[in-house]
C-alpha cells in the first residue's frame, strides 16, 4: 500500500458514511413515481463499464417493442449552465456537443427516435420528456447512485470484468462509487467486457454477494471503422496489419488497444487523455505530428470522436471504431426485462 492510499483510505471510510446516511434517508422517503416505466443503468465503480453502449441497447430494443424512450442524463462535463437541455427531440443533436456533453450527443446522434434531456434535477427532465416530447418509457443514464428521488421499475448494474470491483476500496482510495452492498440493491447485473478478462472468478463472487441476482454477459463487439467528418465506412477487419496510433480519452482507455490487437492492428503507440477530455487545437496537431512520426493512421473512439473535431483536410485520416453491446449467455438477452416493465 502507497503512503498515499493509505491517507486517503480515512477519506474513504468519511465518503462511505455519507453514502450509508443517503442510502438511508432515500429509503424513509418515498420515491416519486412517473407515470411511465423508468430504467436505470449504473454502475458501482468510477467510469468505464460500458454505459453508453448499453443504453443504445436498451433504447433500440425498446423501440422494437414499439415504445418512444426518452434517456435523462446529467451530461457530465458539458459546458452548458443551462439546467435542463432537450439534446434531442429524436430528430438528431440540437446542440453543439459542447453544451450536451459527449455521451448525451452521442447518444442522441446514434438513436433517432428516442428523445434525449440533459439536467441535474431528474424528475423535471422526465416530466419535460414524458409531457413534451411524447416518451412512454424513461431510461437513467448512470443513475444506480440514487441522487434523485425516482422510482426504478428496472434497475441494472454494470459490472466491468476487468476491474469488478474498483480496487476494494471507496473514492477516493479506491475506485468504488458504493460499498459491495449496493449489489443487493440491483434487479439485475451485466457483467461486461467478459471477451477480455477471465470470468469464472467474478461470477462466483457474485453469486456470493447477491445470492439469486440473475447475471448476464456481455461484451464490446467491434462492428466497423467509420472515417471521422468522410463518413467511409468499412468492416473493422480492415485493420488487420495496419499500422494504427491508438488515440481515447475515455475512462478504460487500455480496452482501446486491446480491442485493435484483437482486430490484428499494429498498434505502434497508444495515446492516452483525461476521461472526458476536450480536445484543443495543439492537441490536434499534436497528434497530426505523432501520426505522421509513427507512419500510422489513428483510430480513436466514438466518444472520443465527438469531442474531436479533426480538420477535413490535414492528410492524416482518423477511424472511428464501433462497437456493438452483445449480450453472449441468452438468446433472448434484455427483452424479457424490458418486456415485463
Amino acid at each position: 500500500m502507497s503512503r498515499l492510499t493509505g491517507f486517503l483510505i480515512p477519506a474513504g471510510w468519511i465518503y462511505g458514511g455519507l453514502v450509508g446516511l443517503r442510502r438511508a434517508w432515500l429509503r424513509r422517503c418515498p420515491p416519486v413515481r412517473l407515470p411511465v416505466p423508468v430504467i436505470s443503468v449504473g454502475n458501482l465503480t468510477v467510469g468505464g463499464t460500458g454505459k453508453t453502449e448499453a443504453v443504445l441497447l436498451i433504447c433500440r430494443q425498446l423501440q422494437k417493442l414499439g415504445r418512444c424512450p426518452g434517456i435523462l442524463s446529467r451530461g457530465y462535463g458539458r459546458r452548458s449552465r443551462t439546467p435542463m437541455l432537450v439534446v434531442s427531440d429524436g430528430s438528431g443533436p440540437l446542440v453543439r456537443v459542447e453544451e450536451a456533453g459527449d455521451e448525451p450527443y452521442l447518444l442522441a446522434g446514434r438513436l433517432p427516435g428516442t428523445a434525449v434531456v440533459v439536467g441535474k434535477d431528474r424528475i423535471a427532465s422526465g416530466t419535460k420528456a414524458i409531457k413534451e416530447l411524447g416518451c412512454n418509457v424513461l431510461v437513467m443514464d448512470d443513475a444506480f447512485q440514487r441522487r434523485d428521488q425516482i422510482h426504478r421499475d428496472l434497475d441494472i448494474l454494470l459490472v466491468d470484468a476487468g476491474d469488478p470491483w474498483g480496487g476494494g476500496r471507496l473514492l477516493p482510495a479506491g475506485r468504488l462509487r458504493e460499498p459491495l452492498s449496493g449489489l443487493l440493491e440491483t434487479d439485475l447485473i451485466i457483467l461486461t467486457r467478459t471477451d477480455q478478462y477471465p470470468v469464472r472468478g467474478i461470477i462466483d463472487q457474485l453469486a456470493k454477494l447477491t445470492p439469486g441476482k440473475p447475471v448476464l454477459l456481455a461484451r464490446h463487439a467491434p462492428k466497423a471503422i467509420v472515417s471521422l467528418g468522410m463518413g467511409t465506412r468499412h468492416e473493422s477487419k480492415y485493420l488487420a496489419r495496419r499500422r494504427v496510433l491508438a488515440v481515447s480519452g475515455i475512462a478504460r482507455p487500455q480496452a482501446l488497444a486491446a480491442t485493435l490487437e484483437a482486430l490484428g492492428a499494429e498498434v505502434v503507440h497508444t495515446l492516452v487523455f483525461p476521461d472526458h477530455y476536450w480536445y484543443r487545437d495543439k492537441d490536434r496537431e499534436y497528434l497530426r505530428q505523432q501520426a505522421e512520426k509513427w507512419k500510422a493512421e489513428i483510430v480513436t473512439t466514438a466518444k472520443d470522436a465527438v469531442r474531436l473535431g479533426w480538420p477535413l483536410e490535414w492528410p492524416v485520416p482518423v477511424w472511428i471504431l464501433e462497437v456493438q453491446f452483445e449480450i453472449v449467455n441468452s438468446e433472448e438477452g434484455l427483452s424479457p426485462w424490458l418486456e415485463r416493465i
